[in-house]
């Protein structure tokens, strides 16, 4: 595994941490609440940030798999 991969790695173990967080304060927050209450004011920006965090994590491990790509690792 080169440096780059390695990097790319962390940073997308930590993009996966930070979503695992994310969700489960969510969870924690909505327990009990109707659906349409979770859409509103401050529970609208976490499910925001909920969804900014699941992009990066996402585009973490494509930056990771395209440099493992490009790096000839079969």
């Amino acid at each position: 595994m080169t440096g780059e991969e390695q990097f790319l790695l962390t940073h997308a173990w930590r993009a996966r941490k930070f979503l695992d967080e994310m969700t489960s304060l969510l969870a924690a927050v909505t327990v009990g609440l109707e659906p349409a209450a979770q859409l509103t004011g401050r529970l609208a920006l976490l499910h925001r940030d909920v969804e900014h965090a699941e992009r990066a994590w996402a585009h973490a491990m494509t930056a990771f798999w395209t440099a493992r790509n490009q790096s000839g690792w079969r």
